[in-house]
């Protein structure tokens, strides 16, 4: 409150004119030095009321900036009380499904502090709704994770599908490459390779390698009426012949093991393992005759052991794995 300055000219006025009927008392009868004392002394009590209202005002505006009272402590405490509680009311009320906002909103719901007197009240309610926020945000995220997971089920599923078929294309390849070979060489096939080849009733062993002049490990495709050796040394032979581009034919009839042709005449190679001359020599001679008639001068036998070799001789011209590639050699590179 400060002083109207509308009032003012009032004691000013009242003041003035005292002096006035002071001047004029001797002069108009009607004037006299009691009316101007008492317009005077009217004029210095309203002037001096309005001071002091004036400065009342100007009191109470000081205290009210430089001192705060009970009173006004204990509004302002209601009025924060109400702020807060105003705040709090907005927050328990917010409705979302989005899990971004779900996300921004707990945070919110977190990092606000709140006085325990504002927040009594809705204590009940607070608690509620930040446990329905927190379990509609793990609901949320579980049902994105196990989306994650189904996709990545999906792609572990294509994937080893992809795979499957990949290594199915593989084996498939692998077994087309070696179903005619006779013999594979297992410094060459890895485990899996191996295991398919045994699928595919190849047998594992161990024989003298005619090239190398050595024993190697190796993968024989079994055959019922022929051993193992007698199946390599004939591949061996025929892909030796073939590597020097000399045409070749393999049977398993009563035809000889092997024919080449070198030079337009047919030579035949007869692979034993000696169980023809134990078994059955009849046989061994008529297959000799056949030979001598078919092939004169051009067939002679390969043992799978050298201790045959003296023993086929007295049927016929005989040499033994270890010198097979000598004798085919001074065939066809004879001029």
């Amino acid at each position: 409150m400060v002083l109207n300055h509308k009032t003012i000219p009032i004691p000013i006025v009242l003041i003035g004119f005292s002096f006035v009927v002071e001047l004029l008392a001797n002069t108009v009868s009607f004037f006299t030095l009691t009316i101007a004392k008492y317009l005077f002394w009217i004029g210095m009590s309203i002037a001096g009321f309005l001071i002091f209202l004036d400065l009342t005002a100007l009191f109470h505006t000081f205290v009210n900036e430089h001192f705060t009272t009970a009173i006004k402590k204990v509004k302002q405490h209601q009025q924060l009380i109400q702020e807060e509680r105003k705040k709090i009311e907005k927050l328990i009320k917010i409705e979302m499904s989005d899990t971004e906002a779900l996300r921004d909103h707990l945070e919110e719901l977190d990092a606000s502090k709140f006085s325990a007197e504002a927040l009594l009240p809705y204590l009940a309610e607070w608690h509620r709704h930040y446990g329905e926020v927190h379990h509609a945000l793990l609901q949320e995220n579980h049902d994105l994770i196990m989306e994650e997971v189904k996709s990545l089920q999906l792609e572990k599923r294509k994937l080893e599908a992809s795979e499957e078929k990949i290594e199915n294309d593989k084996r498939t390849t692998f077994l087309e490459q070696t179903q005619d070979q006779s013999y594979v060489y297992t410094e060459n096939l890895t485990e899996q390779q191996q295991q398919l080849l045994s699928l595919a009733e190849f047998e594992k062993t161990y024989q003298w390698d005619i090239i190398e002049k050595c024993s190697k490990e190796m993968m024989i495709k079994s055959k019922h009426h022929e051993g193992v050796s007698h199946v390599y040394l004939v591949g061996a032979i025929k892909n030796y012949l073939k590597e020097n581009n000399v045409p070749v034919e393999t049977y398993d009839t009563k035809l000889p093991d092997l024919i080449f042709n070198v030079d337009g005449q047919e030579w035949a190679i007869e692979v034993e393992t000696g169980s023809l001359y134990r078994k059955n020599q009849k046989a061994l001679k008529e297959k000799v005759e056949t030979n001598n008639r078919k092939y004169p001068q051009r067939w002679f036998f390969v043992v799978t052991n050298k201790h045959l070799t003296p023993k086929y001789n007295t049927f016929g011209d005989t040499v033994d794995r270890n010198s097979v590639i000598e004798k085919i050699n001074t065939i066809i590179h004879t001029p």
